[in-house]
């Protein structure tokens, strides 16, 4: 099977630009909360996006460390990798439509098969940040990842040349969003 990069290559290239001296460099005033509620809310828009698209239902992983620290980081830093088409900022995210279906229809995220375009995942996680912007309103940092099978993923991380991807998505993180 050909693949081009794993997930884990994927999520790491998605921040890496995210490093730890942009991050830093951000003022400790600023700050951001992971929004539960908005998740369920972004993930219910995914899977009717995607039941309109007919693409094949994706597993929703609920809790995804690296992508809630990823998405955490852009949020405080204010900006995104220009690698990531899987995050966007918004003030309303449980109706962000268009980001969701520019998401779903995007190259990363289906391949073609039979003349139909499928999913190249199996899984799928979100995460969203509020940051509060003073007395107006507040802004939302949407991140999404796509994963394959659960097994797929053990054997690529612990059994491939990609090993090395692993664990290479924690150098890109602020210190102030490690563990949440």
């Amino acid at each position: 099977m050909q693949r081009n990069l794993s997930s884990f290559a994927v999520i790491s290239l998605l921040f890496i630009e995210l490093n730890l001296a942009v991050a830093q460099d951000v003022s400790a005033k600023r700050s951001a909360e992971r929004d539960k509620e908005k998740e369920d809310q972004v993930a219910k828009l995914f899977e009717a996006t995607a039941a309109d698209l007919s693409l094949p239902r994706l597993k929703r992983i609920r809790h995804r460390a690296n992508l809630e620290q990823a998405v955490c980081t852009a949020a405080l830093a204010e900006r995104q990798s220009k690698h990531s088409s899987g995050l966007y900022e918004t003030t309303h995210p449980e109706s962000s439509i268009d980001e969701v279906r520019k998401i779903a229809t995007s190259g990363d995220f289906t391949v073609t098969q039979k003349g139909k375009k499928v999913p190249r995942f199996a899984r799928y996680s979100v995460a969203v940040w509020r940051v509060d912007a003073g007395p107006q309103q507040a802004t939302y940092w949407v991140g999404f990842g796509f994963y394959e099978s659960a097994a797929a993923e053990f054997v690529d991380c612990h059994f491939t040349d990609d090993i090395s991807y692993c664990g290479l998505w924690k150098k890109s993180i602020n210190p102030a969003c490690r563990g949440k």
